[in-house]
């Protein structure tokens, strides 16, 4: 047994036939020392022994069940496991979970099971078989860790003003190819949907995620999330696979978080060419976060700080914002800025120019597969004031029909954002 005690194994080298009163010479062989699984021996063995806070994890299933145990032995026995799903015939194959005894237990009870089996009286662990997406769930610990790889989780938890803590995201893409772990900044900046819009943009520098993105799943909007396919029998990936991608996530938890950029860590495992196979590591800096009646602006810091140098200049100048709009957060989210050279500048007006700015936005849309676009524009003015003119007022009125549009006013004072809703 594994409890409270520790055995020590011997044996006396005696013959009881030749001399049954007298042992107290006989040779003492020590067999094995069997001593008691806790909390201190998984670090020594592992070399994580450092201070761990408690954690979160939502979603054990074919991912998230692994992440749990992979964390559990490497010393985080205090996790709050949310997971309201029932374990399957068919998720035994790709489950941290192996014996058919649990097959219509609650998922979150089958990985609290599993670490208190292990550790007993060391774990202050607890499940929630809720749904977080339709109960008020206090996602209090330092770390949160998403394995759902829902869309909804990924959208509720980038809204939910109550999580104070970092909250990493890892889910499958691409056929299970691609292992995308999302670690936010300091202050959950950035957070987790802007390191997904930050992925997309990187389709513009790797050829890999272009490949990924512009692939038949994305085309048809079918993303291969494992936390909804893994409910399927007919969801083809192997076991394997997906240990490859869960065994990544704890060194990410390790590393990154308390970091003040946030971090997006590709894992490239292709089974067919293992060759190849490797990681990327994108170090992301935080934003600039604004309000506008109900909507939040995000705009990268260094696209930012790109836009303000032009108010030391004499004149105004002009630009077109390069992001993506989220109606569900109602967020929209800034990565570039193209400042057309052939604006026309005065000190009083900027007439926007037109050079390059079809081919960019083109460009943008394609190797994106339409996620990333023209959002809006932006203009300076060579006064204090960022309050619009007559001529900004006249400007408004004639953007696109259809859309929703950003335009920000930057003064040497203040900076205002407007959104104009033509839909």
């Amino acid at each position: 047994t594994f409890d409270k005690f520790d055995y020590i194994a011997f044996s006396l080298d005696f013959d009881f036939e030749s001399n049954p009163a007298e042992f107290g010479d006989s040779a003492v062989y020590n067999y094995a020392t069997v001593g008691l699984v806790n909390k201190e021996l998984a670090e020594k063995i592992s070399g994580t022994e450092f201070e761990k806070p408690d954690i979160s994890i939502i979603g054990v299933g074919a991912i998230g069940s692994k992440v749990s145990m992979h964390l559990a032995k490497m010393g985080y026995i205090n996790q709050k496991i949310y997971d309201n799903d029932c374990l399957l015939p068919h998720n035994l194959i790709r489950h941290e979970e192996k014996s058919p005894f649990m097959i219509g237990a609650p998922k979150a009870f089958v990985a609290q099971r599993n670490i208190k089996a292990l550790f007993r009286q060391d774990t202050k662990d607890s499940m929630k078989m809720v749904d977080i997406l339709a109960d008020d769930v206090e996602l209090d610990n330092k770390i949160v860790i998403d394995a759902t790889a829902s869309e909804r989780c990924l959208n509720y938890l980038s809204s939910k003003e109550k999580v104070t803590g970092c909250i990493v995201r890892t889910e499958i893409f691409d056929g299970g190819i691609v292992g995308a772990t999302f670690v936010e900044g300091s202050n959950r900046n950035p957070d987790i949907y802007d390191l997904r819009v930050i992925l997309w943009y990187k389709a513009t520098e790797s050829q890999e995620v272009r490949d990924w993105l512009l692939s038949n799943e994305q085309a048809e909007n079918k993303e291969l999330y494992i936390g909804i396919g893994c409910s399927s029998d007919t969801f083809v990936l192997d076991d394997a696979t997906i240990s490859n991608h869960a065994s990544v996530v704890p060194h990410i938890v390790n590393k990154y978080i308390g970091c003040n950029e946030g971090t997006i860590v590709l894992n490239y495992f292709d089974k067919n060419n293992l060759v190849n196979n490797h990681i990327q590591i994108f170090e992301i800096e935080s934003f600039e976060l604004f309000e506008v009646n109900d909507w939040c602006i995000h705009i990268k810091k260094n696209v930012w700080d790109k836009v303000k140098i032009y108010l030391n200049d004499s004149i105004e100048n002009m630009g077109i914002w390069l992001g993506t709009i989220n109606f569900y957060l109602k967020r929209i989210v800034i990565i570039d800025t193209y400042i057309p050279n052939d604006n026309k500048r005065t000190i009083g007006e900027v007439i926007a120019g037109t050079q390059g700015v079809d081919g960019l936005i083109n460009k943008y849309e394609n190797v994106t597969n339409g996620l990333i676009g023209y959002v809006g524009e932006w203009h300076t003015h060579t006064g204090d004031s960022a309050s619009p003119s007559s001529k900004d007022l006249v400007a408004f009125s004639q953007v696109e029909q259809g859309r929703i549009t950003l335009m920000t006013i930057l003064g040497r004072e203040d900076v205002k954002n407007f959104i104009l809703d033509k839909r």
